[in-house]
């Protein structure tokens, strides 16, 4: 049997390095898929229209994999700043500059009395020592809707505090309709708590959660 007829029987026309990896060989000529995308195949991509800034997007989200802190911090700002509305994209330009160390950077781009609380779990990352204005614990807290809890936590937590009270479990929350963002910090804040009371076996199911 030929290669052709071997490939058609694979589903139509495809390339003679297809063909060659699906039988179990290397593919021909470095032909055939070349696996997942790193920074410099992200490089090689122009973006256009239709793709900016989520090029950029990519290749920093790349960066912070491949632990280029700094390289990371170029792309997603530059993709946060095209796009200021959203919030996914200003949450990982903030976690580019706590990663690259430019927490002066992050304190002084995040406002306290107007950003939504995965931003400001951010900030209190930075800042430890930093004192919210009065009413912003509530304000986050109202905002977050069904996280509340997780938000005042994790608020008492940034204070040296331990959460008042149990928290509910990860299959108790409801998550529809939140951000990427807020799922995050959600799962950083459980995964804290369960630490801080020494429950590994929790800490390890959390760790596995696919988001």
């Amino acid at each position: 049997m030929t290669d052709a007829t071997d490939a058609t029987a694979l589903g139509g026309p495809v390339s003679a390095g297809d063909a060659a990896e699906a039988k179990g060989g290397a593919p021909a000529d470095g032909a055939g898929p070349r696996g997942p995308l790193d920074a410099e195949r992200l490089d090689e991509i122009e973006e256009g229209t239709d793709t900016a800034p989520w090029v950029a997007y990519a290749r920093g989200r790349r960066h912070l994999l491949d632990g280029r802190t700094g390289r990371a911090h170029t792309a997603l700002t530059e993709a946060a700043a095209r796009l200021p509305g959203r919030a996914d994209l200003a949450y990982h330009a903030a976690w580019s500059r706590l990663l690259d160390g430019r927490r002066t950077e992050l304190t002084a781009r995040v406002r306290p009395d107007r950003d939504r609380w995965p931003l400001i779990c951010l900030l209190l990352d930075a800042d430890p020592d930093l004192v919210l204005p009065s009413g912003t614990d509530e304000r986050l807290a109202r905002e977050a809707g069904p996280l509340a809890p997780l938000v005042r936590a994790r608020l008492r937590m940034a204070e040296g505090r331990r959460p008042a009270g149990d928290l509910p479990g990860w299959e108790q929350l409801d998550l529809r309709g939140t951000t990427l963002p807020e799922r995050l910090e959600a799962l950083r804040t459980l995964l804290a708590a369960e630490l801080g009371r020494g429950r590994e076996r929790a800490v390890g199911q959390l760790a596995r959660l696919p988001l």
